[in-house]
């Protein structure tokens, strides 16, 4: 891991409970990639370098789908090793251990959202230098464009928390939110990384680091290395290339012999790249597009998110139905009374929808509009899916995949997840309970790209009965992992875990379903299979994490038993275990305060940069929590009651002459607040409250980072685009004047024809003019393709205008976006149909518009 938002040591001094820094030395983590498997170790050197013992906690976020197995503590030639226990008792331990002054340390999940975890140490030692080690492992999918997608999360933005959340905190808190503490020093950071395995390397690269690639001779092996500062504002991420990514891909792990479970089986992992036939695509859908709308969504996403809307919207069958929902603290229905049939009148005002969407819809209350939809009935006869794009910043993220997969039976939940911070347990989640498929997107160009790809798999009819089965010799038992059947996408990664018997060898694996009527078949031959020998397990634990998720989406009665077993077994900790370890060699600590109070990891190490507490500025992206401890206007800490108001115990009439902030509220309220009682900021502060502001910029300044939350406008109910200004008590007797955007504005009209011809997007501009039948209008082709209207119908050797635009069109879009086909492949698959229905020689046709556009470069 590495340093991000909410990654960070903390401490509160036993004795005196002031705020008490500690240092973060240095940050290594070291990436071990073979062919689809990730294994990162993670080590974060601390100091403490005061006088009295401190409790620290800090909170990582981690890729759902990680299997965190190990957590250590290095100090003064001790270590500490955390076993796997049931996650009440593990909490007792710690909890006692504190209590008696030894050191402990203990590692669970947040119980709102399996990506984040929430890591202690309980009581280092004055002058000692703590080394903490985190392990896990991932597997990776080769993603649309085929390149296998590395991402390393080091930033944990605010997220959203719903005014009646049923998701509750952690079980049992350890200690009261009182003091909290920031890394103010400049470390060292440093990322590793080897590429191995079977697949010849291609490339490797990343859109966020400048990396050193040392390839072998036979390019089978690399090494990468990378090595920066720590202000971190985004996630790390690796592409890796490989020369044939497609190829299928079988490996066997040994177990552990001396094991239990699943532990003590072979373990078979397969890499499978299903086809399926062109025409399983169907028209009997309802397709219902939810967009996140949220604060959050500002700026490049909410453009990106418009964009792709259109692309959708052209790209749905005739004879299909279909519906818009927009969601942020409210939401609201393009069609209130339910989906309906997609025609010209319907994509009419879908596209004026589209034109005017921008993120002024406030927080990011997602479950609301997904009830709304499971409350009304999918059309008789039509399959029911859900598009989500969203940047997933929002904390009752159990809450929702329950209600999803409820009606997994029913409706199939898709979902693209924006930007850096953003939760892949939200994202990644609903899929998986939802049946569908997820992406991660870090590069706005991107979007598009990756949500035609979920479209596709949308549109194309479900593989039913899908059974796996594998041929071993001698016969025996062989068990799929997790135990319910995978769901197949063609053309999409697929990955399998099945336990097989240690004295057996791998004949063949079959994949069998059937679609559309007809018989599918992927069959693997057990010469493929490849044997390899792993002292970490990495494939065992992967399968028992991917059992682990199946079971917390799936809702069985009666597994909390099984899920215990397992994660006991494997060391892989669940929303019901956690990782505890104590220190026995060493002396306790003295206690001077019985009720001291710990500090609470709620904003991040953020290397050089500084923290004042004279002022009311939050550093970029913390969460609201950490506002508490900040100082009212440099009058040093705010009283408790205040601080409790800040927290969410304000009562309902509380006005903003008070300190009291609603409970939903995010940080950036608190972010935006206080340029000192100075009076409206000049138009530079502004636009760094918008998110330009220069990297150097430090928390005593106002900016804001790109990623504020709306909660702050949602608050103040008004337009914020506007020159007006508002003054406001800024939780203090100070007064606040703002000017809200001042006299520029976010809006782009995306869809217009002058924005695309703006922007120079003239993909998006040809995508805009395609009608809801697949046609396109010859007048429109003409501006387009830059030939007059007049020349066009000389040329024409169809039986319609109609059918000569849309050839004409099809022909545009190969001959000047053919590195994009897989964005406009759907609505050309429309376009042709058009021409079939038409009934033209549809590749004549084609041939003659290619000829003509070669004639008029």
């Amino acid at each position: 891991m590495s340093p991000l938002n909410e990654w960070g040591l903390w401490g509160a001094c036993l004795q005196d409970m002031q705020p008490k820094a500690v240092d973060l030395i240095s940050v290594k983590t070291q990436v071990q990639i073979r062919g689809f498997v990730a294994q990162v170790n993670s080590s974060l050197v601390y100091l403490n370098s005061h006088k009295d013992p401190l409790q620290v906690t800090y909170r990582v976020p981690v890729d759902e789908g990680a299997a965190v197995y190990k957590f250590e503590a290095h100090l003064d030639g001790r270590v500490i090793t955390a076993h796997c226990m049931e996650k009440k008792k593990a909490e007792k331990v710690y909890k006692d251990a504190v209590e008696a002054g030894q050191t402990a340390v203990l590692a669970r999940e947040d119980s709102r959202s399996s990506d984040v975890l929430d890591l202690r140490l309980g009581n280092l030692p004055p002058g000692t230098q703590a080394e903490l080690k985190l392990s896990l492992v991932m597997e990776l999918k080769v993603q649309t464009d085929g390149g296998v997608s590395f991402i390393l999360p080091t930033f944990l933005k605010p997220r959203y928390s719903p005014a009646s959340p049923d998701a509750s905190r952690d079980s049992e808190e350890i200690a009261d939110v009182e003091n909290i503490m920031f890394v103010s020093k400049q470390y060292t950071y440093e990322v590793t990384a080897q590429v191995t395995g079977a697949h010849k390397i291609a490339q490797i690269t990343s859109h966020t680091e400048v990396l050193s690639v040392d390839m072998s001779d036979n390019a089978l092996s690399a090494q990468v290395t990378q090595s920066r500062g720590s202000n971190y504002n985004r996630d790390w991420t690796m592409l890796i290339y490989y020369a044939n990514p497609y190829k299928t891909h079988i490996l066997r792990e040994t177990g552990d012999r001396s094991g239990t479970g699943l532990m003590k089986d072979d373990l078979l992992m397969v890499n499978l790249f299903p086809e399926v036939p062109a025409s399983s695509f169907s028209n009997k859908n309802e397709v219902i597009f939810v967009v996140d709308r949220s604060g959050s969504m500002q700026g490049e996403s909410m453009q990106s998110a418009r964009a792709t809307l259109l692309l959708f919207l052209k790209s749905l069958p005739v004879g299909c139905f279909f519906n818009i929902v927009s969601f942020g603290s409210s939401f609201s229905l393009l069609f209130p009374s339910g989906s309906e049939m997609y025609n010209e009148e319907t994509l009419g005002k879908a596209c004026a929808l589209q034109q005017s969407m921008s993120a002024d819809m406030g927080g990011t209350e997602i479950f609301q509009p997904f009830k709304a939809i499971y409350s009304q009935p999918p059309k008789a006869g039509y399959a029911r899916q859900i598009l989500l794009i969203s940047d997933g910043s929002v904390w009752n993220v159990n809450q929702l995949t329950d209600l999803v997969s409820r009606h997994a039976h029913e409706t199939r939940v898709f979902a693209v997840g924006i930007g850096h911070g953003a939760s892949t347990s939200l994202i990644r989640g609903v899929a998986r309970a939802g049946r569908g498929r997820s992406e991660m997107v870090f590069q706005q160009d991107k979007i598009q790209h990756k949500v035609m790809g979920l479209v596709t798999s949308m549109l194309q009819d479900s593989v039913q009965q899908v059974r796996v089965s594998c041929e071993v010799e001698p016969t025996n038992r062989v068990r799929l992992v997790p135990k319910l059947p995978p769901i197949i996408f063609g053309g999409q990664h697929l990955i399998l875990y099945a336990r097989i018997p240690a004295d057996t060898t791998v004949k063949a694996v079959n994949i069998q379903g059937s679609l559309s009527s007809k018989d599918l078949n992927f069959a693997i031959d057990g010469s493929d299979v490849k044997v390899i020998h792993d002292g970490e397990m990495s494939l065992h634990r992967l399968a028992a994490r991917a059992q682990i998720n199946q079971w917390q989406v799936d809702q069985e009665e009666d597994i909390s038993e099984e899920m215990i077993t397992l994660s006991l077994a494997s060391g892989v900790i669940s929303r019901l275990t956690a990782l505890v370890g104590v220190d026995q060699e060493g002396k306790a600590v003295s206690r001077g305060n019985d009720d001291m109070m710990m500090c609470y990891a709620s904003a991040s190490g953020f290397g050089p940069a500084s923290v004042s507490f004279g002022s009311l500025a939050a550093p970029p992206q913390m969460d609201s929590c950490t506002n508490e401890t900040l100082s009212f206007g440099g009058q040093g800490p705010a009283p408790r009651a205040e601080r409790r108001q800040m927290r969410g115990f304000a009562p309902e009439s509380a006005t903003f002459g008070s300190p009291a902030a609603p409970p939903q509220m995010d940080s950036c309220f608190y972010q935006l607040l206080s340029f000192g009682g100075q009076g409206p900021a000049p138009r530079a502060e502004r636009r760094q409250m918008r998110g330009f502001a220069p990297e150097s910029a430090t928390f005593g300044s106002p900016a804001a980072p790109p990623q504020m939350d709306s909660c702050f406008y949602q608050l103040l109910s008004m337009d914020s685009c506007t020159n007006e200004t508002l003054s406001m008590d800024s939780c203090t007797n100070e007064m606040l004047s703002m000017v809200l955007c001042s006299d520029e504005s976010f809006s782009m009209e995306l869809c217009s024809d002058e924005s695309f011809s703006a922007s120079g997007n003239e993909l998006m501009a040809i995508v805009n003019k395609q009608r809801f039948d697949g046609s396109w209008v010859l007048e429109d082709i003409a501006n387009l393709c830059g030939v007059t209207t007049a020349v066009l119908r000389e040329k024409n050797p169809a039986k319609t205008e109609a059918a000569w635009a849309t050839a004409l069109a099809l022909a545009l879009l190969e001959k000047k976006h053919q590195a994009a086909q897989d964005q406009w492949s759907l609505l050309a698959m429309k376009g042709r149909a058009f021409l079939d229905g038409c009934q033209e020689e549809t590749q004549a046709l084609l041939d003659a518009a290619r000829v003509l556009l070669e004639a008029h470069p």
